[in-house]
């Protein structure tokens, strides 16, 4: 039985997972990718000093000796069209990334270069032939952004600003790689907009920008506003626009694109399936959600491949989660996290990784840290009358609260922390000497949550009830703690 997945860089994260799932199932897989590699993102789109192309090129080493195919330099809708993919097989997966430059509008546009487009020159050749002259301004405040902008860093350049829509708090982007780029020499110029390209006999020599007053609207959606009578005219010689990337489904023919593709430009798919309207075409990753991360891509490879297997009349067989977890008491005394081991300043470039893994002996350490809590740790619901039961502290950045303070004085722990303060640690005093448990009531075990649920934590000393915390949580989210009750029972005997 053949199966196929594609795009204009089909050869990516989500399509590889699905590659790989469907050929662990037996299944003959061909991949159709447009680039000279497989890797999609993870070869072109990410820096070499984050993910070595050597892994990359090991997994898809791997992935070609379970016998998958790859046709590379082959562009879906040029070179071969979707017709003759579906009549040539029984199931194709549509993976398409992110790779097209969406137009902003303002002037001078054409003169600026996009992100994405300077990252795969990079990751191809690792250099840039354009002469960036002194000053470079990156747009954007994301992930991509941040990569652009070191990558120039370590290409030389001596000036990088870059300028984003977001205050310092509200930047897509990671607080550590903000960190990053500011710790190598990067200037960030926030809550600016965008106006117009500044040039001078067909070059660029600065950036007109406006004051970004808010970014979201009431609604939480994407709407900045700006104050236009505050503008500044940024010097530079050269502009990048990291701003965002667009899905391209040109590849796409007329008529199957009038019965898949959603007004966003998007493909329409069941979320749960990832099927479209049409049998057997399937998709993921940004063809269907817009950009996005990769495990985003990956997930929605490795869904799609089992059910596009089940469809074609092959039984899926369900992982045995039946394991018993267990924990060990001896690890959880240790408070601080592992960290990657992190090059200088001084030594970082751009072929080599920036911070090594974890040896084996440490990721085994820092997984034995794991508590294994399954589901107390999946949202407030079901962790607040543990942390209760057991008298946690929440330190955050600027002070330490009783579990007990944390999750009952308000109606939404939200309106306990001031502007600016974020939860860092949880501790949890020793309580080997105790005996933990959680009760969790609810129709569908799996789905739904908690109508009622009870955290207790006690001690026996001598067939003695010798301390107890009782602590009611449920659909509510304050939970409540059954003080009368405790004292009725402690000094009783415990059997």
């Amino acid at each position: 039985m053949d199966n196929i997945f594609f795009d204009s860089s089909g050869a990516g994260p989500g399509g590889m997972t699905c590659a790989y799932y469907l050929r662990q199932q037996g299944h003959s897989v061909t991949v159709i990718d447009k680039m000279e590699k497989a890797g999609g993102v993870l070869r072109y789109g990410i820096p070499h000093y984050r993910l070595p192309k050597s892994t990359v090129d090991q997994l898809v080493a791997a992935l070609e000796g379970m016998g998958i195919q790859f046709k590379m330099g082959v562009e879906v809708g040029k070179d071969i069209q979707m017709a003759d993919i579906e009549s040539e097989y029984d199931s194709v997966y549509i993976g398409t990334g992110a790779w097209k430059q969406p137009i902003l509008g303002i002037d001078g546009e054409n003169l600026t270069q996009f992100g994405m487009d300077f990252l795969v020159e990079v990751n191809k050749y690792l250099k840039k032939a354009v002469n960036f002259g002194d000053n470079i301004i990156v747009c954007g405040g994301g992930y991509v952004a941040m990569d652009v902008a070191l990558t120039a860093k370590r290409l030389g350049a001596k000036n990088v600003t870059l300028v984003c829509l977001e205050k310092a708090c509200e930047m897509p982007a990671a607080r550590e790689e903000i960190e990053r780029a500011v710790e190598e020499g990067v200037v960030i110029r926030n809550s600016l907009g965008l106006s117009k390209v500044v040039e001078s006999g067909g070059k660029v020599v600065g950036l007109e920008t406006k004051k970004c007053v808010a970014v979201f609207n009431k609604q939480g959606r994407f709407a900045p506003t700006y104050d236009e009578c505050i503008t500044e005219v940024i010097p530079t010689d050269y502009i990048i626009l990291a701003t965002g990337q667009a899905v391209g489904t040109d590849f796409l023919d007329e008529k199957l694109a009038s019965q898949i593709k959603s007004p966003r430009g998007l493909i329409n798919v069941d979320t749960n399936t990832y099927k479209t309207s049409i049998k057997n075409v399937y998709a993921g990753g940004d063809a269907v959600t817009g950009p996005v991360i990769c495990i985003s891509a990956i997930k929605a490879g490795g869904i799609a491949a089992k059910v596009m297997s089940r469809d074609l009349g092959y039984k899926i067989e369900k992982a045995n989660q039946s394991a018993p977890l267990s924990v060990d008491y001896t690890k959880l005394h240790a408070k601080k996290a592992a960290k990657l081991n992190e090059l200088p300043v001084g030594e970082r470039s751009l072929d080599k990784e920036d911070a090594a893994s974890l040896t084996k002996d440490e990721a085994l350490a820092e997984a034995g840290r794991c508590m294994n809590c399954g589901c107390y740790a999946v949202n407030a619901s079901d962790i607040s009358p543990m942390l209760m039961a057991v008298d946690a502290d929440i330190v955050t950045t600027h002070r330490t609260i009783k579990a007990s303070d944390f999750f009952t004085l308000k109606l939404k722990t939200d309106d306990i922390l001031e502007a600016g303060e974020l939860v860092k640690e949880i501790n949890i005093k020793d309580m080997s000497d105790y005996t933990t448990h959680y009760e969790k009531l609810r129709i569908r075990n799996s789905i739904d949550f908690a109508i009622v649920s009870l955290a207790t934590a006690y001690k026996i000393e001598d067939d003695i009830l010798a301390s107890l915390s009782m602590v009611l949580g449920g659909v509510a989210p304050v939970p409540y703690r059954l003080k009368n009750v405790e004292e009725i029972l402690v000094g009783h005997t415990a059997y």
